[in-house]
């Protein structure tokens, strides 16, 4: 019988053999991306959408509501931004009023504003459209 070869002194070991790939079944991949796309869609319905709806009212928009000069309150109707060529544009936005309420219309809207409409925006203070 023949003995093995010593390896000689200060020589390198020989490299360990690579850790078996572990493989990701599909149901894993599938699993991440339902994830990753929920956290994309609660991300756009908590700030995208709100920043987009915010700023629609503005001045020189117009909306589908033009409030009733005898009922000076807040509507429950869903005042929206519509083009101001349709026919739904009833009035048209001249002022923004933050934190302002209808009671502060006469002392905060300009001089040539015709109605006031309260919204979760703030104040609006309108002209027919």
């Amino acid at each position: 019988m023949t003995e093995p070869t010593p390896m000689p002194a200060g020589a390198p070991a020989p490299p360990a053999p690579a850790p078996a790939k572990k493989k990701r079944g599909p149901l894993t991949i599938i699993g991440i991306v339902v994830v990753v796309l929920a956290i994309l869609g609660v991300a756009a319905y908590k700030f995208v959408l709100p920043a987009i709806a915010e700023s629609q009212f503005k001045v020189g928009a117009c909306i589908n509501y033009y409030p009733p000069s005898d009922t000076p309150t807040t509507t429950n109707q869903q005042i929206s931004v519509v083009d101001c060529s349709s026919g739904d544009a009833k009035a048209k936005i001249i002022a923004v009023l933050d934190g302002k309420t209808l009671n502060d219309a006469d002392a905060s809207c300009p001089a040539n504003w015709e109605a006031a409409a309260e919204s979760d925006k703030g104040l609006l203070c309108l002209v027919a459209a």
